[in-house]
């Protein structure tokens, strides 16, 4: 993970929360997610928004579990 893709995520995350939408990265292996969280802060990066999911799985039981 790097830079350009921390950002771009960001950016993602922002314009889906303006349309009211909640992003939710899925596939993504623990070893990647830690690195993106230390991204975010070193850089200011806002990622909070984005919700990280094991598999796809993972993804739809929250999706199921959020509440609008």
């Amino acid at each position: 993970m790097d830079t350009f893709v921390g950002r771009r995520l960001s950016v993602i995350a922002s314009v889906a929360n303006l349309l009211g939408a909640r992003p939710d990265l899925v596939g993504i292996r623990p070893a990647v997610a830690l690195p993106l969280e230390q991204l975010g802060v070193e850089l200011g990066v806002e990622l909070d928004d984005i919700t990280e999911g094991r598999d796809l799985d993972a993804g739809l039981r929250e999706l199921g579990t959020r509440r609008p």
